[in-house]
C-alpha cells in the first residue's frame, strides 16, 4: 500500500446550529489519505480530523 495523495482542509466550527450566529474563531482541520489500493473500483480513502483550536485574535 503506498500513500498516493494527502488533502488537508481547515474549516470554521460552531457550537450553535444557527449558520448566522459567529463560529467565535474555533477551527478544525479535516485530513484525507489516499491510497493506491483500489476496492470495487474506488482507490481506498481513510479520513481523519483535529483537535479544535481557537484562531488567534487580532490586535
Amino acid at each position: 500500500m503506498r500513500i498516493t495523495e494527502i488533502g488537508e482542509a481547515t474549516i470554521p466550527i460552531s457550537r450553535y446550529a444557527d449558520p448566522a450566529i459567529a463560529s467565535c474563531g474555533l477551527t478544525t482541520s479535516i485530513v484525507a489519505v489516499v491510497t493506491d489500493v483500489l476496492r470495487a473500483g474506488r482507490p481506498v480513502i481513510d479520513w481523519g480530523y483535529a483537535q479544535l483550536d481557537a484562531s488567534p485574535k487580532a490586535d
